[in-house]
This record gives structure tokens, C-alpha cells and sequence, in this order.
């Protein structure tokens, strides 16, 4: 839940949580206009849109035809920012989330030159008079709600305190209401999920600085150099990958990757990927309170994971300690190019990486003879 549909940094955020946006829109050209809307516009609409009309239309204090209007005339004077930002969403053939099953048609009366700088400005960007509209509708709509348009034409936004002292001074005396309770509740709630999520991070960056603090300097270099060559190498094979498959959607790209990253199978790998996506969509539909029982819950599931998490995590474990005990056997024998090959092999099969020295025999016979071109810091 985005922090701006909360009243959070004034003065009367205690008793007023919910944000509220109102302009005082009396000296607006369109408003001050005595010209007879002669003319009209009209555009399909999406449900959504439908809905940021009638929420503009209450933040301009007016009615859905003044507030049309004031949208086109602002969008107007503003049109390559209006498009930059949100055009993608206004056009006719857009797959954006919530701007697409137009089935709403909208139409509003206005003035004859009012129409004619709209169809100007649309045939300066090159769309249709309806995208246009739309684009309008959309811009000033997010634009209000986002915060990144405070000010319209000779018409100022009215500071949120006094939009909660006015609020509070027309309902004092009456009972409480029970939906400013509900959306205080909702903020309480979002405040909570967003302490348990910054708590997580901390105490996993916590439990990340103790492990790294206990480490030797020239250990620490190591890791973090290996970890840079698994990142680039990471890079390496998504590029290739995606070049070699370029007709691969997303689900199937991130099965891949989930192979190589735990040496899995096919099915174990889209066995986890299906549900971290179904998660993901239930996590959407979920309110702050049901996320924040949702992850507690999984937190203490973990403990006791599922058989076939289980078979991965032992699987991942066995080969890290195979790693280690490697390294120490390592550590014990005599410094010799050939162990540094052959443990570098071990190092990069154990976390899927390709064959870091393909043009060396593998195995490496004892006596293979060392390349004169070895580096000599490469011993052990």
C-alpha cells in the first residue's frame, strides 16, 4: 500500500489519516468561461478511468463536464509531459492493467474553441482526439493523486491541514465515522506490515554483517571475488540463453534459471516457480493485516519445510559441505597448479558454472605438464 494515500507528514495526520486532495478551482479559466458549450467529445472508457473521473471531479470541486474540461485545457498547455508520462496507458491498443476492456463511453458538451485546441494538441502528438481525452483524464488524475501536480491554472491546491480542519469543523458534534475507523485501521495495519518487513531486512543485513565480521580480510576479498565471477558469469548465460531462445516467455526463462541455480529438474524447478507466482497474485489480492498473518505464518512454516524443499535444501547442503571439506583437503596438500585446477572445477560444477578451464584435459593427469603461460599465484 503506497504511503501517499496517507495523510503521514502534517500536522493532523493523528485524527486525519487519509490523504485529501481539493483545489480551489472558482478562478479557473474554464470555470470563469461564459462561452456556450456548442460542441463535443467523446471516448471510450475503462472502468478505472471511469473511476479517476470521479475522483478528479472531487478533487476540482466541480462537476464531471467542468472537470473534463479542466483536465483537456491543463493536458493542452502540458501535452508533451502528459504524453511522456502516461500515454501508454491512453492509447487505443494499450495491454496496461486497467485501461484495457474500454467498455464505457463517455461524452461531454464544451465550448467550440475548447475542442478546437484539444484536436490541435492531439494532432501535434500525432494520436487521435480520443487518445487524447483519455490521456488527459489519466494525467491529471495521477498526476493529483501522486502529488506531481499541485497547481493548475489560477488554481492553487488547498494545503492538507486546512482540508482537515475544515473537515473537522463541519463534523464536529457528529458521531464518529465508522469508515474514517476502517481506514485508520487500514493505515495501522500497513504501518505494522511495513515494522515486520524493515525488521526482517534488518536482522537479515544483521545476521550478514556478524557472519562477514568473523571472517578474516583475505577470506572476505575471495568471497566477494567469486561472488562477482558467479554474478558476471550469471550475466553471461542469460544473455546467451535469451539469444539462443528468443521466443521463450518469462515462465519458462525463470524455470531455466531456477535449474541452473539449484541443479534441479525441470519439474522441481516449475514446481517452485508456479508457486512463488501463485503467492505472488495471492499476496496482490490480500489486505495489510491477512499479508502480515501470511508471511508470519510462513516464517514459522519454514522451520518445517515441504519434502520436496526439504530434498533440495539437504541437496544444497551436501554439496556445500563437500565444498568445505574439498577446501580443507586442499589446504593440507602440497601448493600445486594442478590442485588449483582441479579445485577451481569442483568450486564452479558444485554452483552450475561451465568448465572453467575447457582446454585442459579432465581430469588432469598429475604429470600434465604446467602451461608456461601459468600465473604463479595460482599454486594450491
Amino acid at each position: 500500500m503506497s504511503n501517499k494515500k496517507f495523510n503521514s507528514k502534517t500536522k493532523t495526520k493523528g485524527w486525519f489519516p487519509i490523504a485529501k486532495y481539493l483545489f480551489k478551482t472558482e478562478k479557473h479559466p474554464v470555470r470563469q468561461s461564459t462561452l456556450k458549450c456548442s460542441s463535443s467529445v467523446e471516448a471510450a472508457l475503462s472502468v478505472q478511468e471511469t473511476q479517476m473521473i470521479e475522483g478528479t471531479t472531487s478533487s476540482l470541486q466541480c462537476n464531471e463536464r467542468e472537470a473534463i474540461r479542466i483536465a483537456l485545457y491543463e493536458a493542452s498547455r502540458r501535452a508533451s509531459e502528459a504524453y511522456e508520462g502516461y500515454f501508454e496507458c491512453a492509447r487505443w491498443d494499450t495491454d496496461k492493467r486497467g485501461h484495457t476492456a474500454r467498455s464505457r463511453a463517455g461524452k461531454w458538451s464544451l465550448p467550440r474553441i475548447e475542442k478546437d485546441e484539444t484536436s490541435l494538441a492531439a494532432q501535434q502528438l500525432k494520436i487521435s482526439e480520443k487518445e487524447f481525452i483519455r490521456l488527459a483524464i489519466i494525467w491529471l488524475a495521477r498526476g493529483i493523486k501522486d502529488e506531481s501536480i499541485i497547481r493548475l491554472t489560477k488554481t492553487p491546491r488547498i494545503p492538507k491541514d486546512e482540508v482537515a480542519m475544515n473537515w473537522s469543523r463541519e463534523n464536529r458534534g457528529k458521531p464518529p465515522s465508522e469508515s474514517v475507523k476502517k481506514l485508520k485501521d487500514a493505515r495501522d495495519k500497513a504501518k505494522e506490515l511495513s515494522d515486520y518487513l524493515f525488521e526482517q531486512k534488518r536482522e537479515s543485513a544483521s545476521s550478514e554483517y556478524e557472519f562477514r565480521n568473523g571472517l578474516p580480510s583475505e577470506l572476505l576479498r575471495q568471497i566477494d571475488d567469486e561472488d562477482m565471477d558467479l554474478f558476471l558469469e550469471n550475466q553471461s548465460w542469460e544473455q546467451d540463453f535469451l539469444g539462443e531462445n528468443q521466443d521463450i516467455d518469462d515462465i519458462e526463462f525463470l524455470i531455466h534459471c531456477k535449474m541452473r541455480a539449484f541443479q534441479c529438474s525441470y519439474e522441481d524447478a516449475k514446481f517452485f516457480v508456479e508457486g512463488d507466482l501463485k503467492e505472488f497474485n495471492m499476496l496482490v489480492k490480500m489486505t495489510s493485516k491477512e499479508q502480515l498473518q501470511y508471511l508470519k505464518q510462513k516464517d514459522l512454516y519454514m522451520n518445517s519445510p515441504s519434502p520436496k524443499e526439504a530434498e533440495l535444501i539437504e541437496h544444497r547442503r551436501k554439496r556445500e559441505e563437500e565444498l568445505q571439506e574439498s577446501m580443507r583437503r586442499r589446504e593440507e596438500r602440497e601448493k600445486t597448479w594442478t590442485d588449483y585446477v582441479e579445485t577451481r572445477r569442483l568450486e564452479r560444477r558444485m554452483i552450475g558454472c561451465p568448465e572453467p578451464y575447457p582446454h585442459l584435459p579432465n581430469p588432469l593427469p598429475k604429470d600434465y605438464p604446467m602451461p608456461d603461460d601459468w600465473n604463479p599465484e595460482h599454486l594450491g
